[in-house]
């Protein structure tokens, strides 16, 4: 009789709610957790950049008068930033044109502009900008290669003024 008189305890919804809540709780920090460790970079799938492709160039001295008449010599050595091994072929097809065109353009800056760190990022811009219209003219570029995406940027191994 003593068996009757106990009450059964039957479980109500409110605790079963909270059990499913925990585990959803879990379940979302474990997630976010993954997502903070990794980064997330296992859904996006970022492709890696490709490495730059340099075509050196041999060093090589050019002779520059500055606003007094004296004569400086410029040694430069220079790295040029390519786009893809389609460019490198192209730049060394016409490598002795490129050289000439570098040469011309160092010619139109001053020594002033050589020395200043305004004046190398001007000759910079300039350089891209004179190879790539040398390699478009002497070229003539396909569609697939155009000498806008040739050379990207230049860079000085060595730039020695004296």
């Amino acid at each position: 009789m003593a068996d009757r008189n106990r009450r059964v305890r039957r479980r109500g919804p409110g605790r079963t709610l909270l059990v499913l809540a925990g585990v959803l709780a879990l379940a979302i920090g474990g997630g976010a957790a993954w997502y903070f460790a990794f980064g997330g970079k296992a859904l996006l799938a970022e492709k890696p950049s490709p490495a730059p492709t340099l075509v050196s160039l041999k060093p090589f001295v050019v002779t520059l008068r500055d606003e007094n008449k004296d004569l400086h010599f410029v040694q430069l050595g220079i790295d040029l930033d390519v786009d893809g091994p389609e460019a490198t072929k192209a730049v060394t097809t016409v490598l002795p044109e490129v050289k000439d065109a570098i040469r011309i353009e160092i010619l139109k800056h001053g020594v002033a502009d050589i020395t200043t760190p305004d004046g190398i990022g001007r000759l910079r811009l300039a350089l891209v900008d004179s190879v790539n219209g040398t390699i478009k003219t002497v070229l003539h570029p396909t569609p697939t290669l155009t000498s806008a995406t040739m050379v990207r940027g230049v860079y000085f191994s060595e730039l020695v003024v004296e």
